[in-house]
């Protein structure tokens, strides 16, 4: 490992701090894993960590390090890789991320690069905690950085579905559908029953409060950007890992990823999809590339990607680099093929978690779907739960498949 010749990224981390957010979750990890492995000389990496069921900060930076995608890491290296890794403890859903003024301190004087990948990814998450996270908590830690001595990168990672409402998608800035100050106020002034009750409204175009939230969250970067070396990645689909650092490594069960695995364990036999739409799915060790180049592009280039505080938002716009990170225009894939690689390898390489032969009927309408719906998921689900009834055992397939 040590005899390899060391890429100019790698270079640029060399004796350099980074400051990384969401090194908890599916991409963070990958992240986290990559600049330990292929930038053995990195100074330090601090990561933003919350307590989270019943676990502090230091528990859960260390349930990371024990993940799987390390064991390669682990095999590989003399290093003590684990002492490069200082957790923060901190939460973007609090004010100034709720980090002590010694670790602040710490972070402001010694930091080179940001990575801001933290979010909360779920598609149906409440307005209020998607604002204060995706939101709030970005134009909280773009403030820290404006503090840092020595930043030379920020990346913030967004989302190719931030903007989409619209047809096709530039590498550029877009209008958001609210300000942030106005979005800020009424999730501040409302309470939870009628912000529900107005979520759908306000809305619109959008699907989802995730994309709803990334789409202001860019917004506020474009506002915030003065003075700092940064740019924005926009992945599309992030599918599991291709290669790096194990093939096949999904970490979590959310989007399309839980999709797929429920798919081929059985508990997904029918879904609402057009088969001959483009699924523009990436691999997440690609995605990971992308990042971490990004950081090297900016701080080789940052005379011309940083943004003046006299700069109008039109001249912040041509100053951010911003990178989208898809594969629809040059190496499509449609859902019809993904559910055939799906159903193939599902056949080759069964799950031992499999609940239900590996079958899957796509439906292209609503109607079709929700007949699909009642005999392939909720007519077998009160069959089951009945003959779990009669044994003695708990039901629990009508509230899987409803």
């Amino acid at each position: 490992m040590h005899n390899r010749k060391i890429s100019s990224v790698a270079k640029t981390f060399q004796g350099k701090t980074v400051l990384l957010t969401g090194a908890t979750g599916f991409l963070g990890k990958l992240v986290l894993e990559k600049l330990l492995r292929t930038c053995p000389k990195i100074k330090r990496i601090y990561i933003i960590v919350r307590a989270k069921k019943g676990k502090d900060h230091i528990q859960r930076r260390n349930d990371v390090l024990e993940n799987v995608i390390f064991e390669p890491l682990k095999r590989n290296t003399i290093e003590i890789f684990e002492e490069k890794v200082e957790v923060i403890a901190g939460d973007l859903a609090v004010s100034q991320l709720g980090i002590s003024p010694a670790d602040q301190k710490k972070i402001l004087e010694e930091t080179n690069f940001v990575f801001h990948i933290a979010a909360t990814v779920n598609f149906d998450e409440k307005i209020k905690k998607a604002v204060e996270i995706n939101i709030k908590g970005t134009r909280d830690i773009l403030k820290l950085a404006k503090q840092m001595k020595c930043l030379q990168g920020f990346v913030y990672i967004s989302t190719a579905y931030s903007n989409c409402p619209r047809h096709e998608i530039e590498e550029k800035f877009y209008d958001p559908p609210y300000e942030v100050d106005k979005i800020i106020n009424i999730v501040d002034s409302l309470d939870d029953d009628l912000l529900q009750y107005l979520t759908p409204k306000m809305l619109k175009d959008w699907p989802n409060t995730y994309v709803f939230t990334k789409s202001i969250a860019e917004h506020v970067v474009k506002t915030e950007s003065d003075g700092l070396p940064l740019c924005i990645v926009r992945p599309s689909i992030v599918m599991s890992t291709y290669q790096e650092p194990l093939s096949g490594w999904a970490g979590n069960v959310f989007g399309a990823i839980g999709a797929v695995a429920a798919g081929n364990v059985g508990l997904i036999r029918t879904m609402w999809v057009k088969r001959y739409k483009i699924a523009d799915i990436v691999p997440a060790d690609f995605v990971v590339n992308c990042i971490i180049s990004a950081a090297w592009d900016i701080s080789n280039d940052r005379e011309s990607c940083v943004a003046e505080p006299a700069m109008s938002l039109e001249s912040k716009e041509k100053t951010t680099k911003i990178y989208n990170y898809v594969s629809g225009p040059e190496n499509s894939i449609t859902w019809g093929k993904t559910y055939e690689y799906t159903k193939e390898s599902g056949k080759t390489v069964p799950s031992k978690a499999c609940l239900w032969y590996h079958f899957f009927v796509p439906a292209s309408t609503e109607r079709m779907y929700k007949v699909y719906m009642i005999f392939l998921h909720i007519i077998p689900a009160y069959i089951v739960d009945f003959i779990a009834k009669q044994s003695g055992r708990k039901p629990q397939w009508v509230y899987t498949s409803v």
